[in-house]
């Protein structure tokens, strides 16, 4: 069994880079072997060596033009894949996004849109699904869904084109200049159609002083702050998120539970990056696409809720989440007697949930304080 299996794994070692002057070549050494192909799969390599069989020969063919033929090969291997493998993402990501290259070539929009949504969802699922055990802090304006959010015990995300920031993500406004310089018609639905998939993508942002890169260091991990003072305390988040002080600041502490869900919606939580320029002709890849920023916005220290549902089509999804996840609120400075009476009201239900009013500092006048208050 191993013999054939480092057989087909030699020659994937000879053709690294597949073009059109041996894509042809791999295909007719990979079928001599293909009696043998099911020596191939096994759990040991989590079956990576079986299906990149069918992966190779499904990007030869479509590399040679052949995309019918390609999509005979891809369509029956990436189903027998989810049978055999709930994991695995990463590859599945590939074959899916083959197959939306291959239905492009073909004109068949919808099966494009389809594989390519699928190519979100593991690529999305193949991320560090991790929730850290910290105090993370979301400022909000004093509305009516941000108060129904601590009412119901739910998380709303929203579209990343309505964040401050308009390049979150990159990717799109990249992709949007890449298409500029696209002639080929094919590519150019493809281009479209995965700038329409990444779209389903939703977020929450969330504060946090915890180095989350320090905590996933494999072999020291560490807890380490990247600021000093207290999350609740940044007047410049305050000035932000709170429509001038008249918000409030929610104070969350998620377990696995909130990742770790038995439904359609998928959430990830993770921190940002934030580097100094992003090329038009940067390599993307899903960090980069969705968890990166300017080095501008680095001062947020922003951990974000990522959520995806391929079947999404609301603007503003919630999730629910545990009721002991909700720690404590801090009203603003310039909160309304109204907006605190509704705060009230919603944490009624939540005795376990403190209160807290900030105040200017009375040792700095640049400064805030949080002081406990009544919940009656």
């Amino acid at each position: 069994m191993d013999k054939y299996k480092d057989i087909i794994s030699g020659i994937f070692a000879k053709y690294t880079n597949i073009d059109k002057s041996n894509a042809q070549g791999l295909i007719d050494e990979l079928m001599q072997y293909k009696g043998h192909w099911g020596d191939c799969k096994t759990f040991s390599d989590y079956y990576q060596t079986y299906i990149n069989i069918f992966y190779a020969i499904g990007l030869a063919h479509g590399i040679l033009g052949r995309y019918k033929e390609s999509l005979d090969i891809l369509l029956p291997a990436i189903e027998e894949y989810n049978k055999l493998s709930e994991y695995g993402y990463g590859k599945k990501a590939d074959f899916y996004q083959l197959i939306g290259h291959n239905y492009c070539h073909l004109s068949n929009e919808e099966e494009a849109r389809k594989a390519y949504k699928q190519m979100a969802y593991n690529e999305f699922r193949n991320l560090n699904r991790t929730s850290y055990p910290v105090d993370l802090y979301s400022f909000r304006t004093p509305s009516e869904y941000a108060i129904k959010d601590i009412k119901n015990n739910t998380l709303s995300f929203s579209k990343l084109s309505a964040f401050n920031d308009p390049v979150d993500s990159a990717f799109f406004k990249i992709e949007e200049e890449r298409r500029k310089t696209i002639t080929d018609k094919s590519e150019l639905l493809g281009s479209r159609l995965i700038s329409e998939a990444y779209s389903h993508f939703r977020a929450r942002s969330l504060v946090s002083n915890v180095d989350f890169f320090k905590l996933n260091d494999i072999i020291n991990p560490k807890t380490e702050y990247l600021c000093t003072t207290p999350e609740y305390q940044s007047t410049l988040m305050w000035g932000y998120y709170t429509d001038c002080h008249e918000g409030f600041c929610i104070k969350y502490k998620f377990q696995n539970r909130i990742t770790l869900r038995n439904s359609e919606d998928e959430v990830i939580i993770a921190q940002m990056d934030y580097i100094q320029s992003m090329p038009y002709d940067t390599t993307l890849t899903f960090q980069k696409c969705f968890l990166t920023k300017s080095i501008e916005w680095k001062h947020e220290r922003e951990k974000r809720l990522l959520y995806f549902n391929p079947n999404n089509t609301e603007e503003h999804p919630t999730i629910s989440i545990p009721k002991d996840a909700l720690q404590a609120i801090y009203l603003g400075v310039k909160c309304s007697d109204e907006t605190k009476k509704k705060i009230k009201g919603a944490v009624q239900d939540k005795p376990h949930v403190e209160l807290y009013q900030m105040y200017i500092s009375s040792d700095n006048v640049y400064a805030l304080e949080a002081k406990k208050i009544d919940r009656c």
